[in-house]
């Protein structure tokens, strides 16, 4: 992105000469401002928006002068008291979704704020995505606009775009700033309480690894269960897949390590499952897990392979072996559409059960051969 000495959306000016970057946006911030030394010729009826730059590499400045004149020379507070008692949970997991203060934030509140409520949506995610990070306005817009060549239209829509993710904020009740600005640096306030569903999910995964080392197997099982039962929805499912050159692929698809990680464990918690199940006699459960496995969108060969040995043993456990061969003949279209040799051991999981079927459809012939004997209750 190419630097600019004023920027007002097509405007220019007189440059100050703080080198740090100002949102101006009325007579008494431009008052604070030329206190700090800097020098101004603008004019008060149309300074709305107006952005003072100068000394510096950042290409993108401030947002909001209320966000950094308290420490414009240095840094943001991030004091408890201007985010007091806030509680902000967002919902990653599926549709992105927010409530602040135990409030839903409603779908007309995205719209209200006037810069395109999908834009302000995929900022937000971004920023949660990366909460804990300062992040330079050049990384957020290669991220959430990656296919924008313009450098003046992206940084128009890049502040157009804050502005009304703030209004967002603004129309749920909180005066004081979610975002927070720094020397061209942007992050969501830590002083915040934030609540993401997939941060609890993952630290819920990680705690049933640590009882599982500690205990085994069956004191885990309550943990991999409860994650289960919350990880239906797909990480950040709204937003969509840039098809874009391999370059900016992973600037654009930044939610996607985060999405297989969540996949990954999900796989490994149902085989968990899956494994203790089997060995308590609940056949049942495991055919149950197998199904998920086999419905996921996005499939692992070597998942559904480790996941499918227990589930014909399960079938075979449960007099089941018809039904189990016939869902292995879909486990096997499967591994040949993704070019897939079955594993030795699914070889020999379904001899097992095909040994079990003619078993069994044996002793029913001779059941039903004349003269044998039955048993009338």
């Amino acid at each position: 992105m190419r630097s600019m000495d004023l920027e007002t959306c097509g405007q220019r000016d007189k440059p100050n000469t703080t080198g740090t970057h100002i949102w101006v946006t009325d007579r008494a911030i431009l008052d604070r401002v030329s206190r700090l030394g800097a020098p101004l010729d603008l004019p008060i009826g149309d300074i709305e928006g107006i952005l003072i730059r100068i000394n510096t590499d950042l290409a993108f400045p401030t947002p909001a002068a209320s966000d950094v004149l308290g420490g414009v020379r240095t840094e943001v507070s991030l004091g408890s008291s201007s985010t007091e008692e806030t509680t902000i949970a967002v919902h990653v997991l599926g549709p992105l979704t927010m409530e602040v203060n135990g409030r839903p934030v409603l779908p007309e509140q995205w719209r209200q704020s006037g810069a395109g409520a999908e834009n302000i949506r995929k900022l937000f995610a971004f920023l949660v995505h990366h909460r804990n990070k300062w992040l330079t306005g050049e990384t957020i817009c290669d991220a959430v606009w990656p296919r924008e060549g313009d450098d003046d239209r992206l940084r128009t829509r890049f502040f157009r775009t804050m502005t009304g993710l703030r209004q967002v904020f603004r129309n749920s009740g909180l005066a004081k700033p979610v975002v927070l600005v720094q020397n061209g640096l942007y992050r969501l306030n830590p002083a915040v309480q934030w609540e993401i569903d997939a941060d609890a999910l993952i630290r819920l995964f990680e705690e049933g690894q640590v009882r599982e080392r500690k205990e085994g197997l069956p004191a885990a099982v309550p943990h991999y269960q409860q994650f289960l039962e919350h990880s239906a929805g797909e990480y950040m499912a709204d937003i969509p897949y840039e098809d874009v050159s391999y370059d900016v692929a992973a600037h654009a698809n930044w939610w996607q390590d985060r999405r297989e990680e969540l996949l990954r464990q999900r796989r490994e918690a149902r085989r968990k499952l899956a494994t203790h199940f089997l060995h308590s006699g609940r056949p049942l459960e495991v055919i149950g897990l197998w199904r998920e496995e086999m419905q996921e969108r996005e499939r692992d060969p070597d998942a559904l392979q480790a996941m499918a040995i227990l589930a014909m043993q399960a079938y075979q456990a449960c007099d089941r072996e018809a039904e189990g061969l016939t869902m292995l003949k879909r486990l096997r279209g499967v591994l040949e559409a993704e070019g897939e040799e079955p594993l030795p051991e699914l070889d020999d999981a379904a001899k097992s059960l095909r040994r079990g079927w003619r078993a069994r459809a044996k002793s029913l012939r001779n059941a039903a051969e004349p003269g044998a004997k039955t048993l009338v209750i």
